[in-house]
């Protein structure tokens, strides 16, 4: 199992794949995802095992925060620890005070418990929605230390 970083040289054909099979409701085309591995921001890594994709997490600047906007495991691979590694890699290359991520409601009581192990609180925001209505709950991070230099 090895950890590699993405960048806009990537086989966007099985990203994007990898990504779908997780998250059907929310499908990302090869265009959407070369689209935001070109942002100047961008931060992304894989875990690739035996030749395959098992791990996912992908962000990127926006006004001054992070927005984590994908963290995703083989469901064969969860349990292994995988989705901590990558968050500490991405953790590492973060340059803004705040993180944030969004979620559907559907998902809510899978992933509030998850992310707030990795220290995320939900957010007080409560009229946020997808195009589809369904409700987007959001959660972020307040760093105290952004790679190892306090933050005033």
């Amino acid at each position: 199992m090895e950890i590699k970083r993405l960048s806009n040289k990537e086989n966007f054909v099985e990203i994007s794949n990898f990504y779908n099979k997780t998250f059907p409701l929310s499908p990302h085309t090869e265009e959407y995802k070369r689209k935001i591995y070109n942002y100047s921001s961008f931060i992304g890594f894989k875990v690739i095992d035996d030749g395959e994709i098992i791990g996912l997490i992908e962000g990127w600047e926006k006004d001054n925060v992070t927005l984590l906007a994908t963290l995703v495991v083989d469901e064969k691979h969860r349990g292994k620890r995988i989705a901590k590694m990558l968050f500490e890699k991405f953790m590492k290359e973060v340059k803004t005070k705040e993180v944030v991520l969004h979620f559907r409601d559907t998902k809510k009581d899978e992933l509030i418990p998850i992310y707030t192990k990795f220290g995320f609180k939900v957010s007080d925001k409560r009229d946020l929605v997808y195009n589809n209505k369904e409700k987007k709950w959001e959660m972020s991070l307040i760093l105290e230390k952004i790679n190892n230099n306090v933050i005033n």
